[in-house]
C-alpha cells in the first residue's frame, strides 16, 4: 500500500493521527510509532500500529520514509477484555465488601457486644457462670 493510498482505507476520524504521524516523519524527521483504523475492502474494521522512520538524503533531510503496518486488532481485543474482566472482578469484591460490612454493622446493632462471661448471683451453694458466643453461618461460596 503506498502512502497515497493510504487515507482511502482510514477511518475519517484517524484521519488526523494519521497525517500528524506523517507530517512529523516527512517534515520534522522524527520516527513514527502510533495506531489508528483502516477499513479493509470486505468492510471489516481493524485496528493498525505503524512503525516507521525518514530515510534521509546524502545532503541530511528527508527524502523519504519507511513504514511497518502490523494489524493489533487481535490484541486490542483481548486487552479489551481483560480490562473489563479486572474491572468487573473489582466491582464484585467492592460489593461483597460492601455486603460484608452491611452484614457486620446489622449483626452489631441486632446483637449485644461480646463483654465476657456474665455472674449471676443467686441463692445457692455456688454462683452460676453463663457465657455465650456468636458464630456466623458459612459463607455460601
Amino acid at each position: 500500500m503506498s502512502l497515497d493510498e493510504m487515507p482511502t482505507m482510514v477511518l475519517a476520524e484517524d484521519h488526523p493521527a494519521l497525517q500528524a504521524m506523517v507530517t512529523d516523519c516527512l517534515i520534522d524527521g522524527k520516527p513514527i510509532d502510533g495506531e489508528f483504523r483502516i477499513v479493509r475492502t470486505d468492510g471489516q474494521v481493524r485496528t493498525v500500529h505503524m512503525t516507521g522512520e525518514p530515510v534521509l538524503d546524502t545532503d541530511g533531510c528527508t527524502a523519504s520514509m519507511w513504514a511497518v503496518l502490523r494489524d493489533v486488532s487481535e490484541l486490542r481485543r483481548s486487552e479489551r477484555a481483560v480490562r473489563e474482566s479486572r474491572d468487573s472482578l473489582e466491582r464484585s469484591r467492592h460489593m461483597e465488601r460492601t455486603e460484608r460490612r452491611v452484614a457486620v454493622e446489622l449483626q452489631e446493632a441486632v446483637l449485644p457486644p461480646w463483654r465476657g462471661s456474665l455472674r449471676f448471683a443467686h441463692d445457692g451453694p455456688a454462683p452460676l457462670d453463663v457465657a455465650a458466643h456468636y458464630l456466623p453461618a458459612a459463607s455460601p461460596s
